[in-house]
């Protein structure tokens, strides 16, 4: 709506009648815009001049942005978000913010908490449409995952800080590489666009086509949660698959949104306002459409927090039993329902 007042703004201001030329006729001007590819111009209602009033490149707010500011021009694709699977540098912060504009800087995000920056009280901001053309995905914070007392593996990496995508789209996700070892392993736990996560905060998401396996906490939006909040979360075209090896721990735990979350002795966690749609989740123990375990382990004499959904909806979505081996009852919890289990040790 901001780009038609722009247009209606500069389509009064401009001097449509006003170019003189050398035989003396004064020039009139379209008020329509012409346009090609790269640029825009009024041409001359004479039929005797190939003059042409504005003659100018597109303008847009971003290389993502497809909409011309001056002329409503829509180019048919932008080039600037599509990713081709290398990382840069994660932007300087201002007054607690990250902005991350391209998949290279999204890249850099899962390399820097892969690493060891956990950006505990940190806000990402996402300010574009993101595009990872299938390319295979890291997740941000792989092979991570903690109890309920909030510690973490010496090996494990996880994000603490909040991911507002502000509504953007995160398209083509794939992860497809970290299947195969024993459930205990960095290689097969916490997969998805973030791999596990710990009281932080993943909000106002998008994710548009994701093929995702691995073998134990599997989603497209987050694979390991506790003490965190997830809300206004949207997936659609998604495939996940969370692999049986014939071990207990294998092909267990898978949603759409999120595979496992858990309380912290001293943090709540929620999952609400999430919505997914013509997607599949398949699994051997403990999958739902949305969530595949929602779980409160706190023990008795410790803080009573809990962990909650709420508001959460599913269109089109299917879950199946991928090992053929258990009986597909309501023990193994794999469930055409929100939640897959809900687990209460209190």
């Amino acid at each position: 709506m901001k780009k038609v007042f722009k247009t209606i703004a500069l389509c009064l201001t401009l001097p449509f009648a006003l170019s003189f030329v050398a035989c003396g006729h004064t020039h009139t001007y379209s008020e329509d815009w012409s346009t090609n590819a790269t640029h825009h111009w009024h041409k001359a209602t004479c039929d005797h001049t190939d003059e042409t009033s504005s003659y100018g490149e597109h303008v847009y707010d971003n290389e993502s942005d497809t909409i011309c500011n001056t002329c409503s021009y829509e180019r048919e694709t932008a080039t600037y978000n599509i990713w081709d699977g290398t990382a840069a540098d994660v932007p300087a912060e201002e007054t607690g913010v990250i902005t991350i504009s391209t998949a290279e800087e999204l890249a850099g995000l899962a390399a820097s908490v892969n690493e060891g920056t956990n950006y505990a009280g940190k806000t990402i901001k996402l300010a574009c449409d993101i595009n990872l053309k299938n390319i295979e995905w890291t997740p941000i914070g792989f092979g991570g995952g903690a109890d309920i007392y909030g510690n973490v593996d010496s090996n494990s990496a996880v994000f603490k800080g909040v991911f507002d995508g502000q509504n953007h789209t995160i398209s083509n996700l794939k992860i497809t590489t970290f299947v195969g070892g024993a459930a205990n392993e960095d290689a097969s736990t916490g997969i998805g666009l973030f791999g596990s996560v710990l009281g932080a905060t993943i909000k106002n998401i998008k994710i548009d086509t994701a093929e995702v396996s691995g073998n134990h906490f599997v989603a497209a939006a987050v694979g390991s949660s506790r003490g965190t909040t997830l809300e206004n979360i949207e997936v659609k075209n998604a495939n996940v698959s969370c692999v049986y090896l014939d071990e207990d721990e294998s092909g267990d735990k898978a949603g759409v949104v999120v595979g496992y979350i858990g309380n912290l002795l001293t943090e709540d966690s929620s999952v609400s306002n999430c919505t997914v749609a013509n997607s599949t989740v398949n699994a051997a123990r403990d999958a739902g459409q949305v969530i595949g375990c929602l779980s409160i382990d706190v023990i008795y004499g410790t803080p009573q927090t809990v962990s909650t959904q709420a508001n959460n909806t599913a269109t089109e979505v299917v879950v199946t039993d991928n090992n053929q081996t258990q009986n597909t009852s309501n023990n193994d919890n794999i469930k055409n329902e929100i939640v897959g289990r809900v687990n209460d040790s209190r």
